[in-house]
């Protein structure tokens, strides 16, 4: 006979719902960034396939261009937005501020694409309406997260992975012409990320006061809405400078192998580096699940637990980063050459590099859920300052001497400053009070 609960004890059966509950949205969270990161590289597989390494390289070229600029632009407003226990501010606000960031990202966009010629212009101006369009509708998701309704974050990822790698694809396979390809991009972004989301939202049973995207007009002045804006900028600006530092970091060596090569080296340095970055499907999902249980954990002052758990996935990761990395040198070539071809096996070695680093990054991701619990934004952009910093001087001494493999070798050096800025800081916030 099972045994019962006390009359009144449901402290157990909670214990129980709650890690169903972590569990379920876990799945979700893995399943979403799985499915996204495997369609991402089908993408990249498929423009080598049906293309040639130089439309890699444009593609890689747009993405990072348009990155550093779309992410400066979200400021990371859904991590606030999720973090923002007291609710100083309404959706409204974010949703505002969010719409003029992005459009303002745009114009930068078009402004850069201006320094290159023909297809390439092109292509980044064309990639980077997807990505604005992708950074409105991840404000949209921010609703979904802070509710922890990972299903609806993981169906807007899955359906804006598989739509880029099908239209991308199928137009370059009937055309082969890599800008109208780029403009299947902007399809699935619109359909996943705009209409999937808003029709969520729609059929959302309870949604929360604050998803209202008017707000209230008749109890919100102009004057009012407006320094609500800005003191959300201010808010979040620390945290939007660290992830755009962050974006423009790793791609410090894409920008110096297009100069310092070419746009077809760039390309099979991209499509390498392809394969390792699923290693960040968990390390996403984790974060993404983690960021509400750290927000919980640190305001009912849990720093124990917080810190026990960090500590727990740090050494998971140096673990994988052996393993992984074992797997890469026996079995690389391998991969590489039916992946991509004959001509992407000889980088063996690289694979292998950049795989240890990535799978050494998956701890930055746990310590920037952390550290974003604890609204140690201007702690975390002083760590991606000095990651930039690193990645500069590394990737100038090694790119022009050793070229591919010295772009992997100032990934690595980054990846290990960034791994030790952000334990002090996390070691450091563990002593000082929780910001509301």
């Amino acid at each position: 006979m099972p045994a019962t609960l006390p009359p009144g004890d449901t402290s157990l059966s909670e214990k129980v719902a709650r890690t169903r509950g972590l569990r379920n949205n876990l799945a979700w969270s893995l399943t979403g960034n799985a499915t996204y990161a495997a369609m991402q590289w089908i993408t990249v597989v498929g423009i080598a396939w049906f293309g040639n390494a130089e439309m890699v390289g444009q593609f890689s070229l747009a993405l990072a261009v348009t990155a550093p600029l779309t992410l400066l632009a979200a400021m990371s407003l859904r991590t606030v937005f999720v973090t923002d226990v007291s609710l100083r501010f309404t959706f409204a606000d974010y949703f505002l501020v969010r719409l003029v960031a992005m459009l303002l990202a745009f114009i930068a966009i078009a402004v850069i694409s201006m320094r290159f010629q023909g297809q390439t212009r092109a292509v980044i101006a064309i990639v980077g309406i997807a990505k604005v369009v992708d950074g409105i509708g991840d404000i949209l998701v921010a609703i979904f997260h802070k509710a922890n309704d990972m299903r609806r974050m993981a169906i807007s990822s899955i359906l804006n992975g598989i739509l880029t790698a099908t239209f991308v694809t199928t137009i370059l396979l009937i055309s082969s012409n890599m800008v109208l390809a780029c403009w299947g991009s902007v399809l699935a972004s619109v359909a996943s990320s705009i209409l999937y989301c808003t029709a969520a939202l729609r059929r959302t049973a309870n949604p929360p006061p604050s998803a209202s995207l008017l707000g209230r007009p008749a109890q919100a002045s102009v004057l009012r809405r407006l320094t609500h804006s800005r003191a959300l900028v201010l808010t979040a600006l620390p945290l939007g400078f660290a992830a755009f530092l962050s974006s423009v970091t790793w791609n410090i060596p894409r920008y110096v192998l297009s100069e310092r090569a070419s746009i077809a080296t760039l390309g099979i340095f991209s499509a390498i580096s392809y394969i390792p970055t699923t290693i960040n499907v968990g390390a996403a999902a984790l974060a993404q699940n983690l960021l509400p249980k750290f927000t919980a954990m640190r305001h009912n002052a849990e720093n124990a637990r917080v810190r026990q758990l960090v500590y727990r996935f740090l050494l998971l990761s140096a673990a994988c980063a052996m393993a992984l990395s074992a797997a890469c040198y026996f079995g690389g070539e391998t991969l590489l050459a039916l992946a991509y071809g004959p001509e992407y096996g000889e980088q063996t070695g690289l694979l292998t590099l950049l795989t240890a680093t990535t799978a050494l990054g998956v701890g930055g991701f746990i310590l920037d859920a952390a550290l974003s619990s604890h609204r140690q934004f201007a702690g975390q952009l002083a760590a991606n300052t000095m990651a930039l910093v690193a990645c500069v001087v590394l990737s100038l001494l090694l790119i022009p001497q050793l070229g591919i493999v010295g772009a992997g070798m100032a990934s690595a050096g980054v990846t290990l400053v960034l791994l030790a800025a952000k334990t002090v800081l996390f070691v450091l916030s563990m002593r000082t009070p929780v910001e509301s």
